[in-house]
């Protein structure tokens, strides 16, 4: 709990802070079927949790650049919150290691 409360603050995470639920219409991602992913905008960066309900260890989240930036937000690249592994977009698109029933918090750079 200690880790997660730890992202929530260096992510800025605020009361305030505009919610995207994995079951909104708008969202302006899309994911392998089967994997449900939220995320949170605050002073233009994006987190990301992706849970995985598939069957596969693997997936892969689409980005709509034209719907995020009218969020104001920008991504070119991602951090594992937990690893500081970096994550780059490719063709606005992240693949991710994510095994079934396991989830991953990930933050945007500025």
């Amino acid at each position: 709990v200690d880790d997660i409360e730890d992202i929530k603050q260096r992510f800025g995470l605020r009361n305030e802070t505009r919610f995207i639920s994995y079951a909104s219409s708008d969202k302006p991602w899309s994911a392998s079927a089967g994997v449900l992913v939220s995320g949170y905008i605050e002073n233009g960066r994006l987190m990301l949790i992706a849970l995985n309900e598939s069957s596969r260890n693997k997936a892969v989240i689409k980005f709509d650049a034209a719907k995020l930036a009218a969020l104001g937000v920008k991504v070119s690249k991602f951090v594992n919150a937990e690893t500081n592994q970096q994550l780059t977009l490719e063709k606005q698109s992240v693949t991710l290691d994510l095994k079934h029933n396991n989830y991953i918090i990930l933050t945007s750079e500025k």
